[in-house]
Formats: structure tokens, C-alpha cells, sequence
């Protein structure tokens, strides 16, 4: 009799607790426009963003949405390599591929490439290597020549990090930044926690 109450038991607390997961493959044959996905990203809007070796792909649930650089079209992504997706106060995407970084416009899905005029706002006359955007949308900028700089989104300010480490020496190959902290991934393979404070 014990058997069956634990079986019982059981069987009902497993019951309660289950969940169904419906798994789908998306590949090159029904949609994306390579199988090589380099970045993943979900926007604001519930949006699957796939940056892949030849194009970016929007996916809705449904269906796959392509974006390709085309020649003589200064509305459209500037390379097919995509690198790195972001979202940024507005809701729009920057869009990180080999020759630097373009900004997807949500209202008009259009590309815009000269990024100089927004740079300037933001105090930054370079053309930054690597972009960062927190996750209260502030933005980091970096190139090699001109050092590591925050711009505060809400305050609009502008904030240069002296950063003094002997691996500094290195380019910094990634930044990623979290609560007080930016971690910085440099190409001699070296990871350092930099307190912004």
C-alpha cells in the first residue's frame, strides 16, 4: 500500500511541475540567410535578431526577415559580416560588423552608416572600434587611440576612464559592462574587472 501512495505521490508531483518545451530548427532552408550565426540578440519588442556571416535575419516566431548589404545603397547594412547587436535608448539596434558600426532605425528599417553626426553628440569625434550599450542603455566607446570612454545617457555626460594596467598595452578585444564594473577582454587572451568607481 506504501508503494502505491509514493507512486501516486510521485506521479502527481511530477505532473504538477512539468513543463512542454517546443523546440523548432531554423537554419538556412527555411529562412535564415546563413548558418553561421555569429550573434544572437532579442529586442524590446520580442524580435530574434541572427547576425551571421552573410546578412542580418529578423525573426518574429514566423518568419525570417533579411537584411544584406547592397551596393550603392546607403540605407542598407554597410557589411554582410555581422559581429555584435545592441539596443539603445530609442530602441534602435547597433549593428557591430567588419567595417565598424551602422544603426538599424526601428520606424524607418532603414541603416544609417554615418554615425559622426550622434558620435558628436555624445562628446566622441572617433570612429569607435567597440561599442558597449548597459543595460541602462549607456554607451561605452573604445578605440585603441583614443582609450575607453562613457557616455551617461541620462545625465549626458561624458566620462574618460584612465584605466593603469600593464595589459592596457594590449588592444582591448571586448568590453562588457555590468552594474559598477567593466570587464575588459583584451587580445593577449588577459580579462580585467575595472571598477568605474
Amino acid at each position: 500500500m506504501k508503494k502505491y501512495i509514493l507512486a501516486f505521490f510521485l506521479f502527481g508531483v511530477l505532473g504538477l511541475h512539468a513543463e512542454s518545451f517546443n523546440f523548432a530548427r531554423l537554419d538556412n532552408t527555411n529562412g535564415l540567410s546563413n548558418n553561421q550565426i555569429k550573434c544572437i540578440f532579442k529586442d524590446s519588442r520580442g524580435f530574434m535578431w541572427f547576425g551571421t556571416n552573410y546578412g542580418l535575419n529578423r525573426y518574429d516566431g514566423y518568419r525570417v526577415k533579411i537584411y544584406k548589404s547592397v551596393k550603392n545603397d546607403t540605407t542598407s547594412l554597410n557589411s554582410n559580416s555581422i559581429n555584435d547587436i545592441q539596443e539603445d535608448y530609442n530602441g534602435n539596434l547597433w549593428i557591430g560588423n567588419n567595417n565598424g558600426y551602422c544603426i538599424y532605425n526601428i520606424l524607418n528599417e532603414n541603416f544609417n552608416r554615418n554615425l559622426s553626426p550622434l558620435l558628436s553628440e555624445f562628446g566622441i569625434h572617433f570612429k569607435p572600434s567597440i561599442v558597449e550599450i548597459d543595460n541602462q542603455k549607456n554607451f561605452y566607446f573604445y578605440e585603441a587611440n583614443h582609450g575607453l570612454f562613457e557616455y551617461d545617457i541620462k545625465n549626458k555626460k561624458l566620462i574618460r576612464f584612465i584605466i593603469q594596467s600593464k595589459n592596457f598595452k594590449s588592444t582591448i578585444s571586448s568590453i562588457k559592462a555590468q552594474n559598477d564594473f567593466i570587464w575588459i577582454l583584451f587580445t593577449n587572451g588577459l580579462i580585467e574587472r575595472f571598477n568605474k568607481n
